[in-house]
């Protein structure tokens, strides 16, 4: 059975992904996606979190 994935949310895990990569960078992401000033602190703020709780974890 295929499940279906709208557009939009293949985009945002784009764009997660790409910080978590490369890190929480907003200025990066506004520049790789052409997203506004808001949604790529909103990704930037979101990967430094679950990085942040990924170190913790591991120590």
């Amino acid at each position: 059975m295929t499940r279906f994935v709208p557009a939009p949310q293949i985009r945002m895990d784009q764009q997660l992904e790409e910080a978590l990569t490369h890190g929480p960078d907003a200025l990066r992401l506004t520049a790789v996606f052409g997203i506004g000033e808001r949604a790529s602190i909103r990704y930037a703020n979101a990967a430094k979190a679950f990085l942040e709780s990924s170190l913790e974890q591991n120590q």
